[in-house]
């Protein structure tokens, strides 16, 4: 654990997990010494520092590393290594800090580069961004402050835009100076705060133009470029320097708006995040299976969460093969049921949907069945995922429920009355993807495969913040609601 006290109460640190390779013995033999020289770099490998350091705790050291075991670490334990190195430090007492070794930095190898200092970064935050975004994409496809064609004004801060994927990004940062790096604390949480207001306005309009034609034109590097979304998986990003977790869901509120306006997938990453987002996935497709993840868990927990391990499997929710009502099997012809806690058979409860009510756009018959499962928790917790739906009498109708469109304006209503889909549907049978093809834009590919407009998107948060509301109204199992969220996120990726 390293840490730069340049502020008392929130220094800098470094958390470096050791483990037994080449790496920490070179490490051990640098801090044995009594004088070495640091040089530091930034992450587009450019020489910021250089310092001479004295190590007056050099004998104490040697004699402490010569002593330490390391062990073999593999990801999973340095994550873990990890999350009890950040408990430790804010928990580490007076004894911890005398026991400490102290490392001066005192002598300068050169004058500092001058883009440390920052007065004004909008300029220099967006050219980094863009150098992030030229790991995982093509410098030809990384565009720095296009503007548009209609009024010449700023479209985005960096786009990146590819035959497959358009970024938006918007980017905010503070001033690199003393007086700026040594405000509060508080200061700083207020700061981002305002950051990601302005920051995602400025993303909104820019999502909005971009729906407001089946293309556009912007001006980059001096050309005239032609967008549209169509075909192309769209993402809004702002990245901003420095994002403090307990903030996190004041953040996420406000954030998610911008979702909720547009149905276009928004992420919001620290410059950090951003930085180890495109190391571990150098690649169109890597990088944005990583926004997927991120995106599918902040939509999942209500929160956008600190990002760490960036998993190799992701989201991906161009198609969804469905089946169509009168398809489903009849109730003596499935599975057998499951078992409840007490070891004894709970059967499905099989919600038959008559075409007259559907004609009447009269859900009340429905929703009262369906309220039946929130009649408290024991009922609640006996349903889980053994809801099915079925509407009877179109048996001769040729057409797809979500071709049929009282059946869609019969869901719609429903869903105002009982949102709880997620929870009570069971990922086995077809009636969630029928739901989800009601609700949502569609386009049909073939029989029984479709393809989803965006608006999908919206449709997830909605119905994972339906099922966090059982959760915790009801003093649910967490347990549950992350093994329910996972093979939700499963279905919709997979079939």
């Amino acid at each position: 654990m390293t840490a730069f006290f340049d502020d008392l109460e929130e220094p800098l640190v470094l958390r470096t997990p050791l483990s037994n390779d080449e790496f920490t013995r070179d490490l051990l033999q640098v801090l044995s010494e009594p004088s070495f020289d640091i040089h530091i770099f930034d992450e587009h490998d450019r020489e910021l520092l250089g310092f001479r350091a004295n190590n007056r705790n050099f004998a104490h050291l040697r004699s402490l590393l010569n002593t330490a075991q390391f062990p073999t670490v593999t990801v999973d334990l340095a994550c873990q290594f990890d999350d009890q190195l950040r408990t430790w430090f804010g928990d580490r007492s007076p004894t911890d800090d005398a026991s400490a070794c102290t490392i001066t930095l005192h002598e300068e190898l050169f004058p500092p580069n001058p883009i440390l200092w920052r007065p004004n970064p909008g300029d220099l935050s967006e050219q980094d961004i863009a150098g992030v975004m030229q790991r995982p994409f093509s410098r030809d496809h990384v565009y720095l402050n296009p503007t548009r064609a209609d009024n010449a004004r700023e479209f985005v801060d960096v786009l990146v835009a590819t035959d497959k994927t358009l970024l938006l990004v918007q980017a905010k940062d503070s001033p690199n100076t003393e007086a700026a790096l040594t405000r509060t604390i508080h200061r700083k949480q207020a700061t981002a705060v305002q950051h990601i207001k302005k920051a995602s306005a400025q993303l909104r309009g820019s999502i909005r133009h971009l729906q407001s034609a089946d293309l556009i034109e912007i001006v980059a590097s001096g050309e005239r470029l032609k967008l549209s979304a169509l075909d192309r998986e769209v993402f809004g990003l702002v990245i901003v320097r420095e994002l403090f977790d307990p903030e996190r869901p004041v953040y996420s509120s406000l954030f998610f708006g911008v979702l909720d306006d547009t149905d276009i997938p928004c992420l919001l990453l620290d410059y950090a995040e951003l930085l180890e987002l495109a190391f571990f996935r150098p690649s169109e497709d890597g990088f944005v299976d990583a926004l997927w993840r991120v995106f599918t868990v902040a939509c999942e927990q209500g929160v956008f969460p600190r990002s760490r391990a960036w998993p190799q499997a992701s989201p991906s929710l161009p198609q969804l093969t469905i089946g169509t009502g009168h398809l489903l099997q009849d109730q003596e012809t499935r599975e057998p049921s499951r078992t409840d806690s007490r070891g004894g058979s709970v059967p499905d409860r099989l919600v038959v949907i008559d075409r007259a009510d559907v004609d009447a756009h009269d859900v009340s018959s429905t929703a009262t069945v369906l309220s039946r499962v929130l009649a408290n928790r024991e009922t609640i917790e006996q349903f889980r995922g053994r809801v099915e739906l079925v509407f009877e009498g179109y048996s001769d109708d040729p057409r797809e429920p979500y071709e049929i469109p009282e059946v869609r304006r019969f869901c719609a209503k429903l869903d105002e009355t009982f949102p709880f889909w997620f929870y009570f549907l069971s990922t086995d049978g077809m009636a969630l993807g029928m739901i989800a093809c009601c609700l949502c834009s569609v386009t049909k590919i073939r029989p029984g495969v479709v393809s989803f407009g965006p608006d999908l998107l919206k449709f997830m948060v909605r119905h994972f913040r339906a099922m966090n509301w059982l959760f915790d109204n009801f003093s649910l199992d967490e347990e549950h609601n992350v093994e329910i969220s996972a093979e939700v996120t499963e279905y919709f990726r997979s079939i």
